[in-house]
């Protein structure tokens, strides 16, 4: 009985041995050392890669306080590469990445990488051009920027030889503006920059294709031309709302709007106000018929200059509507 009772013990303690030699094998196999990592940064966007350790299940990313030199875990992942989003800019970030096997075992970190993230410059306005051109003001148009909150056109200045901010516009979206309060006939050379709003700071794309040309000061010709209208009468009593105020028309009250279609169109009083009218309630009478006479050829030309219309060939074919 003692006999069997000592094998018992002895092969309990063989098993014993073992499973222990077993289990130290396991834990001897410690990942490798992190090799290649490396970061970047985009916006406030930070992304972390770095090859495959061997024995690797998995991989923590710790977070060095640059003052303590403390490393603080951040985050695990079983992938080969870490993006994290909503950093702040202009702070700096230094990061270490280290290899976890079975039974968390842990392998060498690897070296530190540091970034700093910043904001991204707005892409440059394409395509800057004069659209047309009107009494002492002018259209310019421009293909949109991207990642951008607004644009400035510049004008040059040069007495001082800089560029100097004509106008600003507050909007993204915006690829069309006039300049107002021009000087007739004098040279301008014009370039629009985009910006981008990152807290307090804005940020300035770099400068676009510069056009250059000289305001027009239209005479009162030129400013009498205009598209078609249309006579009409009210169907009924309305009040309505000019720049000076209220304003009552009878029914039966002629005017000339500008539009056959839409909900509303511009009407015409006869005291040069506008008004907008509801177009249900008009009587349409035929195209208005005013100028009596058509516009003299030099009047026409400028007027076509002042649009910069063009022609593949020599001509330009003015139809006039009042005729």
């Amino acid at each position: 009985m003692k006999r069997a009772l000592k094998r018992t013990i002895s092969l309990f303690l063989l098993l014993l041995i073992c499973f222990g030699v077993s289990v130290s094998a396991a834990k001897a196999k410690t990942p490798g050392k992190v090799t290649g990592l490396k970061v970047t940064s985009k916006n406030n966007s930070i992304t972390l890669k770095w090859n495959r350790a061997s024995n690797a299940k998995g991989y923590t990313v710790y977070l060095i306080d640059d003052t303590t030199g403390i490393e603080k875990k951040y985050r695990s992942t079983t992938k080969t590469s870490l993006t994290i989003t909503k950093c702040t800019y202009y702070k700096k970030y230094t990061f270490k990445v280290g290899a976890y096997g079975k039974n968390s075992v842990k392998g060498e970190l690897s070296n530190t990488v540091s970034v700093t993230p910043t904001p991204t410059k707005p892409t440059v306005p394409k395509n800057f051009s004069l659209s047309t051109l009107g009494d002492k003001n002018a259209v310019l148009k421009w293909s949109r920027s991207s990642n951008c909150s607004g644009y400035i056109i510049e004008s040059y200045d040069a007495s001082t030889k800089t560029y100097q901010t004509l106008k600003t516009i507050n909007s993204r979206t915006t690829n069309k503006a006039t300049i107002y309060h021009l000087t007739g006939d004098k040279e301008y050379t014009l370039r629009i920059r985009s910006y981008r709003k990152v807290g307090s700071e804005i940020i300035y794309s770099g400068s676009s294709n510069t056009i250059t040309f000289k305001a027009k000061e239209f005479n009162s010709a030129i400013k009498a031309v205009r598209g078609p209208r249309y006579r009409v009468t009210l169907k009924k009593t309305i009040t309505a709302k000019t720049s000076s105020g209220i304003v009552t028309l009878a029914k039966g009250t002629s005017l000339t709007v500008s539009s056959k279609s839409g909900s509303k169109v511009t009407a015409y009083l006869s005291n040069g106000k506008t008004v907008l009218i509801s177009r249900s309630a008009l009587s349409y009478k035929g195209l208005d018929s005013s100028p009596a006479n058509d516009y003299s050829t030099a009047v026409k030309e400028q007027f076509v200059n002042s649009k910069l219309y063009k022609s593949s060939t020599n001509y330009l074919i003015w139809i006039s509507q009042y005729k």
